[in-house]
């Protein structure tokens, strides 16, 4: 059969090209998220209401977090991403904040920490303990048994925390926040433990540990 045509208009002789957000059979195509960004972001989130903590409740937090992905998103000009990225970012820090964050007897140290070789997301120090943070977004971020780029970025650091502060240093926590239960702590010669065997695992809310004023 022959296309049709109007006059002056060319048939179209083609597949048409569904609008942007839109799927080819009609309903709302995916977003899709850069991982770089919404990791960057979520990172952001996270330390601040790290440094918030010693003075605000869970709600407090968590409303925090909710605020500020909203800003940090409106900021990046992720347009109809923005909210699937909000949601993302607000979600990594509810799950930081209810299986990681430690109790108000710990101090954070500082974030974004530069070293010789690499960058620490959170250092928190108690009297007696020091603990390194690796945040990982996704379970995708898993430490390997063998020697993959995490397994060896995790020991590099494990070798940094021993030197700098001795017995104190208890280890790197990989905080895998798409999958809190599979964390993991690599301890002082890269010992590799369950974080959640391990007293560096905080997911007792903070009802037992809320912020005095």
């Amino acid at each position: 059969m022959t296309a049709r045509r109007t006059a002056g208009i060319p048939a179209r002789t083609g597949p048409m090209t569904p609008p942007d957000g839109v799927s080819r059979d009609g309903h709302a195509a995916p977003v899709r998220l850069d991982p770089a960004i919404t990791g960057a972001l979520a990172h952001l989130t996270i330390a601040d209401i790290a440094r918030l903590s010693r003075t605000a409740t869970e709600p407090e937090l968590l409303e925090r977090a909710w605020s500020l992905a909203g800003t940090l998103v409106r900021d990046a000009g992720l347009g109809s991403r923005a909210r699937c990225c909000r949601l993302e970012i607000a979600g990594a820090a509810g799950v930081y904040v209810r299986y990681f964050l430690p109790p108000v007897s710990w101090t954070l140290v500082g974030s974004e920490v530069e070293i010789d070789d690499g960058r620490l997301d959170l250092v928190w120090a108690t009297e007696g303990a020091v603990l390194y943070d690796e945040l990982k977004l996704t379970a995708g971020h898993g430490l390997p048994t063998g020697e993959g780029p995490t397994r060896r970025q995790a020991a590099r650091y494990s070798v940094h925390g021993s030197a700098t502060y001795g017995e104190r240093f208890a280890g790197v926590r990989l905080v895998l926040l798409g999958a809190p239960r599979h964390s993991q702590l690599i301890g002082p010669g890269a010992a590799l433990q369950r974080l959640i065997d391990t007293p560096f695992w905080f997911a007792l809310g903070r009802t037992a540990k809320e912020a005095t004023r």
